[in-house]
């Protein structure tokens, strides 16, 4: 099939996204975006040529992808995918300097807005859908394109950025954290047993404050 010059790449990927939206449709309500990137290693193939790297000298391909979920966590299936890699290895002596001035739209991490606004395009009306990103995804260029497009984000921070207030929001978080504030809910979830250290399964209650 992948010899045959009749399938095309972007069909097939068109044809999962087509069958994702419809499985969104039947299930409505709020949908979680979920970005993320792979990195399929192939080291191992040294004959293999023209693969590329995925970081530092390691051969591979990353691949992006965004997954729509439930609330529950049920999978429904793939809104966007895409792949990169480099042409060369890494070079160690780029400085974070020179990374920085560069224009999002060369960096690999524009990754993350091209997903983002092909993944939330042409979205049925009665669906709302709400990207998730880790820490990769705390950036500004992310932030103003999902503003740009009015589309929900939650992105798990790294940065600690100046607040309105100009204050630090990491240090706004964690003075939230003293016993005295007021809990503002609780989750359930089960921890998986612990095999290597002979600790079962178990569940716990999760406070949100």
């Amino acid at each position: 099939m992948l010899g045959n010059e009749a399938f095309d790449r972007d069909e097939i990927a068109q044809a999962h996204r087509t069958a994702t939206i419809r499985r969104m449709t039947e299930y409505g309500g709020t949908i979680l975006a979920v970005q993320d990137t792979t990195e399929v290693n192939y080291d191992n193939h040294l004959k293999t040529e023209g693969i590329g790297y995925i970081s530092d000298k390691t051969l591979g391909v990353n691949v992006h992808t965004c997954l729509a979920l439930t609330a529950d966590g049920l999978v429904l299936g793939v809104l966007d995918q895409s792949s990169y890699n480099r042409s060369e290895a890494k070079d160690d002596s780029a400085t974070h300097d020179s990374k920085k001035i560069r224009p999002i739209e060369e960096k690999e991490s524009f990754r993350w807005l091209e997903t983002l606004e092909r993944s939330t395009a042409d979205i049925p009306e009665g669906i709302k859908v709400i990207t998730v990103c880790d820490r990769e995804g705390d950036m500004y260029e992310l932030f103003a394109k999902a503003a740009s497009l009015n589309e929900p984000l939650l992105i798990r921070i790294v940065q600690n950025r100046m607040t309105v207030e100009n204050k630090r929001i990491l240090d706004e978080i964690h003075r939230t954290k003293s016993p005295q504030k007021k809990c503002q809910g609780r989750v359930g979830v089960t921890i998986p047993r612990d095999s290597r250290n002979s600790i079962p399964e178990r569940d716990a209650v999760l406070q949100l404050r």
